[in-house]
This record gives structure tokens, C-alpha cells and sequence, in this order.
């Protein structure tokens, strides 16, 4: 029937003529940011026009529309609703292809031709179709003439179509559906108002060979059976379509300039209620973490929402941050290869600090809307990979009033334990600093031979500092007061404990690499006692340490 819009008729063809989404996978690039690269995921995605010509459900696009795709939906026009679909036939050659859907009632249909439709060079046909604008409600239609049989016995036109027109019907002045359109020519290449269709007779060939077939009738039963699954995936490839994107970038932008709500993520984290499919949450999760990038540059390019000044920004950024792990561990755990995505890697390895959410909230397929006021738990936000704070090494060390062949000397296995009481920035901070605090003990060897045994206990208090940030240089001083084993003290080699009054006052200084938790480095240390210069000690030697 007619769609009457804003007083402007619509025909039976506009009635007829359908959206086709698709999506695949995702892609990764590095943009430079202001003040770091940044990686922005990009969803493989797809979308075109196509044309229903059987009111059960038979729908003919360009094949380039859907090659590939591991989700199809459907969506008719004027708010006609979304429905998932399934190719039965294509030919990549002259770029058709035949899709089916399972409507709950017969569907507005053009009528294919029972036979040819002569057509004449220079005959005006019209192009009907959804170009660029993926949110449109309604077909529109563009003009030209049929320039020219081709060579593959496709039809050259003389006519301007745009991206997403692919797939769409071409029609005599009758509304007689004459071709399937499938190309443009490219005006990078100098190439403008030339499109490329397909005619309808190896169309109805294709058609009446899949039906004799039983491919349409397989293809409605599978949507027919997993009928639930299917349609909620073509709810959330309708919304990564039609809401995501560029769209999605500005409103972001938008929102963290105070001026707008983040509709469309709250769009995005409640149709990912039910959703069983990893892939589709993949895309989800990336839609989320762009629009986090985006907040962080357009607040100054920090490199971290926790970094970032309070206010919309930040909110936004935190919970598009949060909620981009969420969708991606559910991912995960629905298919374990993703781990091997650069982008999974990547979101499920960064850090965030969780904040009060406008977004749904729950594990699992279970989500539950949080209200924009209701206070909510962190998750916990697992290791930084910061600091070292458990280490191990090893030390050699000499008195400063033994013999020139270093003969009262002490070889020491060390271990510490050390804990950031302050601690600036977050994981993807370039340059931290912490003030640390914990504990260590080392126990060695004396190669002198009145005694051999050397124990020590010590605490630490200093500040270390990290430049990088997956790889880094690492600066750390301490403090160390130290305790000492009754046969170091009566060595001299060591304690504050003698009868003379010593007092030891020594520090530890290191330098060294991490990469992620490990870390690499090299301790030199320095006891000066106090009272008793023949007990001043030195050592150096290498640590190894790894963050929990």
C-alpha cells in the first residue's frame, strides 16, 4: 500500500523496497591523538538496499551487499520494524544475490516479470533506494536513462547513485521492476552518473531454480527455528547500523561537551540483553570504547578516564569504558578465539575506575537498568602492572674496611616486598610516581673465615618513579632500616648493636626496565654506620620483580 508522508505519496515499489544491514567483524586503526596514539575499533559492516518480490518473504540485493556477512537484518520502511535474514542464492559475477525472511504476515511485493521487458537505449528508469544516510525511514528515488547493453549483459546507466543504493530496483516509468542496481562509477576515478544494474532475466532464473529447490523453504525453516536468537540479532545489527558509526562519534563529542545525553550507548548496552552471539557483542564493546576515546580526546586527550577532570566527560568516558569490558568478557566467555583480537586484548587489558552508571549493569545475559542515581559497586580493576612489588636477587657486597682482594666480602640471595602507598595516574598513564613502603630480608655468605652466616632484615620507605607504559624505565630510592643477625653483629659487619655505639643509616637505589608486570634492574646500596666507619657496607647486584 501507499506510504503517505509529510503529504508526498508513496508508491508500491517505495512500499517494497527494504534496508539490508550486515556485519562481519572488526577491524583496528591507530589515530594519533593530542597527546597519545590512540586505537579506535572499526566494525565490518555493510548496508545497502534490496527489493521484496514475493509477499512470503523473497528478497533479491547485490551480492557484494552480503558476501561475508555473519549477520543480515532487514528493515522495512516508514518504521516498519526488523527482521534477520538468510542468502539461499547469489552470483558474485553479476553481483545478485536472493535472501528469505519469515514475516509474521504477507509483505508489501513488487511483482517479478513472467517475461522479458523490453527495454531501449536511452529509455528513462529510476533507481529506488537508501543512500548514505542510514536513518532514513524512506526510499528516494533518482532518474537517468539505460546508456548501453554491456558485454556481461548487465545495463550501463546513465544515472547518480550513491553508496547504499546498491541492491536496490530499477524501474520503467510503468513501476515495472526492469533490474537489481549493484554498482557506481568511481569518482576517485574521474567517473560520475554512471551506475552498473543487473536485468531482470538471469534474476528470475536464479529465482525459479532456488524455489524448485527447496532453498527457500530451508532458509525459512532455519529463521523459523531459532527464531528468538535470530531476531534479537537483527535488533542489535539494526542498532550498530543505523546508530552507530559517525553518528555515534559526534554524540559522544556532544556529550562530553555537556550539551547532550548519551542516547545512543544507552541504546547500544540494552539491546545487548539477551544477546548469545559473541561476535555481536564484540561490536557492541567497540562501539562503547570508541565513544571513551572520543571523551578523552575531545576533554584534552588524557590517557585515562580516571585522569580525566570531573564532570560529563569523564562520566561518559567511565562508563563507556566499563561497559565496553563488560560486553567484551561476556564475548569471551561465549567464544574463547576472540582472545586472540587485538581489540578484546586490548579493552579486556586496560583499567578504569568504576563510577555511579547511566548505563545497564548485570553478568551474563541478565542486565538490569541502573538508574543515572543509584550508587554502584566497583569491579574490582585487577593488577596495574606498574610497580614491582614482590622482588627477587641477588647481591654482593663488601666492607668498606676490608682488604683489597675483597676478601671480607658477602654474597646474598635478596627478597622484598614493597607496596605503593600513593600512587599517581592509572595503567596508561605515561609517567607515574608512587610513594612505596614494605619489607625484605637477604641472607648470604661471609667469605671471611671467622664467621659465614649473614642475616638481614630490613623495611623500606622511598619513591619510585615509571616513564612508559606496556614497556618502561623504572627510578626507585629507599630508605632502608635494617636489622641484623647476632653473628653479623659480632662481625662489625652490619648492626647499629655494638658496644661502640654504631648506628647504621642506609639506602638502596634502582634503576632498571618493566615490561607489563615484569621487571628488570640493577641495586646499588650504601650502609653508612655511624660511629664505626669499619662497618660501612656496599653492594650492588641484580633484582627481578613482577606485579600481582
Amino acid at each position: 500500500p501507499p506510504l503517505p508522508t509529510a503529504g508526498v505519496l508513496y508508491s508500491g515499489v517505495d512500499a517494497a523496497t527494504v534496508r539490508i544491514f550486515a556485519v562481519g567483524g572488526i577491524e583496528t586503526i591507530d589515530v594519533r591523538g593530542a597527546r597519545a596514539t590512540r586505537m579506535l575499533a572499526v566494525p565490518e559492516s555493510s548496508h545497502g538496499t534490496g527489493v521484496v518480490v514475493d509477499p512470503a518473504g523473497v528478497i533479491l540485493t547485490a551480492a557484494h551487499v552480503v558476501e561475508g556477512a555473519r549477520h543480515l537484518a532487514v528493515r522495512w520502511p516508514n518504521g516498519g520494524g526488523v527482521l534477520p535474514a538468510i542468502v539461499v542464492g547469489s552470483d558474485s559475477a553479476l553481483d545478485y544475490a536472493i535472501l528469505v525472511v519469515d514475516p509474521p504476515s504477507p509483505l508489501s511485493a513488487m511483482a517479478m516479470p513472467t517475461s522479458p521487458i523490453q527495454l531501449a537505449v536511452r529509455q528513462t528508469v529510476d533507481a529506488v533506494g537508501y543512500p548514505l544516510d542510514a536513518t532514513r525511514e524512506q526510499p528516494q528515488s533518482t532518474r537517468g536513462i539505460i546508456s548501453a547493453a554491456m558485454d556481461d549483459g548487465r545495463l550501463q546507466l546513465g544515472i547518480s547513485v550513491n553508496p547504499g543504493n546498491s541492491g536496490g530496483p530499477l524501474v520503467d516509468q510503468s513501476d515495472n521492476l526492469v533490474g537489481i542496481v549493484v554498482a557506481r562509477g568511481d569518482p576517485r576515478e574521474g567517473v560520475q552518473g554512471i551506475g552498473v544494474a543487473v536485468p531482470m532475466a538471469p534474476i528470475q532464473r536464479a529465482y525459479e531454480f532456488a524455489r524448485a529447490q527447496g532453498q527457500l523453504t530451508r532458509g525459512r525453516a532455519a529463521l523459523h527455528d531459532e527464531a528468538l536468537v535470530r531476531r534479537k540479532a537483527a535488533e542489535v545489527v539494526d542498532a550498530l547500523l543505523r546508530l552507530g558509526g559517525a553518528d555515534a562519534f559526534r554524540e559522544a563529542a556532544s556529550v562530553a561537551d555537556g550539551v547532550a545525553s548519551p542516547d545512543r550507548l544507552r541504546h547500544f548496552a540494552s539491546v545487548s540483553e539477551g544477546v548469545n552471539d559473541a561476535l555481536l557483542l564484540a561490536m557492541l564493546a567497540a562501539y562503547c570504547w570508541d565513544a571513551s576515546v572520543v571523551a578523552q580526546e575531545r576533554s584534552g586527550g588524557f590517557t585515562s578516564p580516571a585522569q580525566m577532570p570531573d564532570g560529563p566527560a569523564k562520566q561518559l568516558a567511565l562508563e563507556a569504558h566499563e561497559w565496553a569490558q563488560r560486553l567484551a568478557r561476556r564475548a569471551v566467555d561465549l567464544d574463547a578465539n576472540l582472545r586472540g583480537s587485538p581489540f578484546i586484548a586490548r579493552v579486556l587489558g586496560s583499567t578504569v575506575t568504576s563510577s555511579p552508571g547511566q548505563f545497564p549493569r548485570g553478568q551474563g545475559n541478565g542486565v538490569a537498568w541502573t538508574p543515572a542515581d543509584a550508587p554502584v559497586t566497583p569491579e574490582p580493576s585487577g593488577p596495574s602492572g606498574w610497580f614491582p612489588v614482590l622482588q627477587l636477587g641477588y647481591s654482593y657486597t663488601q666492607l668498606s674496611g676490608g682488604n683489597p682482594a675483597w676478601g671480607d666480602a658477602t654474597t646474598s640471595l635478596h627478597v622484598s616486598a614493597a607496596f605503593p602507598l600513593v600512587l599517581s595516574g592509572d595503567a596508561e598513564s605515561v609517567l607515574r610516581v608512587a610513594l612505596m613502603a614494605g619489607l625484605g630480608t637477604s641472607i648470604g655468605v661471609n667469605n671471611a673465615p671467622s664467621e659465614r652466616f649473614d642475616l638481614q632484615i630490613f623495611a623500606q620507605v622511598g619513591g619510585a618513579l615509571r616513564f612508559g607504559v606496556k614497556k618502561a624505565f623504572l627510578l626507585s630510592a629507599y630508605w632502608t632500616p635494617t636489622w641484623a643477625s647476632e653473628a653479623t653483629r659480632r662481625t662489625g659487619s652490619l648492626s647499629g648493636d655494638r658496644n661502640d655505639g654504631a648506628r647504621p643509616v642506609a639506602f638502596r637505589f634502582q634503576v632498571g626496565a618493566a615490561f607489563e608486570r615484569w621487571s628488570l634492574g640493577l641495586e646499588l646500596g650504601f650502609l653508612r654506620s655511624l660511629g664505626e666507619p669499619d662497618a660501612n657496607r656496599l653492594w650492588f647486584g641484580p633484582r627481578a620483580g613482577v606485579t600481582f
